[in-house]
């Protein structure tokens, strides 16, 4: 009898057929899948998809072909994201991990870290105190440096253009000598000279940590007999007549940077004399005066 050709679908057993000759969709029962074949129910038939589009399409060998084709790169900048506790380094000894580290560069910094825990070289963080943070020009502070690991080396930057460098001292001294650029931000840094790579050293900067005034202005003054030129009087005490006129030079220093004024206490009981930042009596101007109105001794 004559093959009779039809077209459309017709189910042939547990299989759908697409025509008399058409591909068969084919239920595996042994593999739980289903398989395109040809008419003869054994030959595998392509399955030809568009590109994907959503997350649900099927992806084409094109599509998957472009996209592992640099894989053996792209496998160094697979980031480590967010995830976790969201916290990448506390708890934990590897302490310069974040989002955007990639996982290559977070092994090798996992394993550095690692020989320098073996090898007792380990540094995880450090920070100071200092004795004395803000004072008149000159100004000597002391830092007291502490850490956790095992560094042996401290470097300073104080800040002012000075470095201490890979001292062995924790508590190091530095003076400080121009306020320019005060307040001063000073960088330590731990390490231990025996290690190497991550986990080795530990930084820190504190920030406006010593702040340098002008030089403290230290008072002096000398006492004439007239409102220039002269000789200063000696001794630590004077007996002067009433009517007598006696002549004050401020002779203060590390007073020029700074706006200072002044209280003279004349001795006698009467009341002071106030001296203006500028204005007579002050240094580098005229003499102040004062006119006794009886014998008095002065001190």
């Amino acid at each position: 009898m004559a093959n009779e050709y039809r077209y459309g679908q017709k189910g042939v057993s547990t299989d759908l057929q697409f025509g008399k000759r058409g591909p068969r969709v084919v239920a595996n029962a042994t593999t739980s899948a289903l398989q395109v074949t040809a008419a003869d129910g054994a030959t595998l038939s392509n399955l030809r998809i568009a590109n994907a589009v959503i997350d649900s399409d099927a992806v084409n060998k094109a599509q998957l072909d472009a996209s592992v084709a640099n894989v053996s790169q792209n496998a160094y900048n697979i980031t480590l994201g967010s995830g976790g506790d969201g916290d990448l380094v506390s708890p934990g000894s590897v302490t310069s991990l974040t989002s955007s580290t990639t996982v290559s560069e977070s092994i090798d910094r996992l394993n550095e870290t690692m020989e320098n825990i073996r090898n007792n070289t380990y540094v995880k963080s450090v920070d100071a105190t200092v004795d004395n943070s803000s004072g008149g020009n000159p100004l000597t502070v002391t830092l007291t440096i502490s850490s956790v690991g095992n560094p042996n080396r401290y470097t300073i930057d104080w800040g002012d253009g000075d470095t201490t460098t890979a001292t062995t001292d924790s508590t190091p001294s530095h003076t400080y000598t121009d306020n320019t650029n005060s307040p001063y931000d000073v960088v330590i840094t731990a390490f231990n000279n025996s290690g190497s790579g991550e986990g080795s050293t530990a930084s820190i900067t504190k920030t406006n940590f010593i702040t340098l005034y002008t030089a403290t202005p230290v008072a002096g003054f000398e006492l004439y007999t007239a409102s220039s030129g002269g000789s200063a009087l000696t001794g630590n005490s004077r007996e002067i007549d009433a009517g007598e006129t006696i002549y004050l030079k401020n002779t203060t220093t590390n007073s020029s940077s700074a706006t200072c004024t002044y209280e003279i206490n004349w001795g006698d009981g009467t009341a002071n004399t106030s001296v203006s930042s500028g204005g007579t009596g002050d240094v580098g101007q005229g003499r102040a005066s004062h006119t006794y109105t009886a014998d008095s001794v002065v001190q």
